[in-house]
């Protein structure tokens, strides 16, 4: 699966970067301990406001 998403660029995020997303519980305030393993496909800066970028990520697979 491929989704895009935009985020602040605080870690210069490239083409090939592993992302493991965390599923976070807003109400409990803790890490469900859900996550998800996920490849940078695509980043560019086009239209953002500063310091942010689209990304597009493949998610590979469940971890747990």
């Amino acid at each position: 699966m491929t989704t895009f998403e935009i985020r602040k660029n605080d870690r210069n995020f490239e083409v090939g970067d592993k992302l493991i997303l965390q599923e976070y519980d807003r109400e409990k305030q803790v890490c469900t301990g859900y996550e998800l393993l996920a490849f940078v496909t695509y980043i560019t800066n086009f239209a953002q406001k500063m310091d942010y970028v689209v990304m597009a990520i493949r998610v590979n697979r469940p971890q747990n």
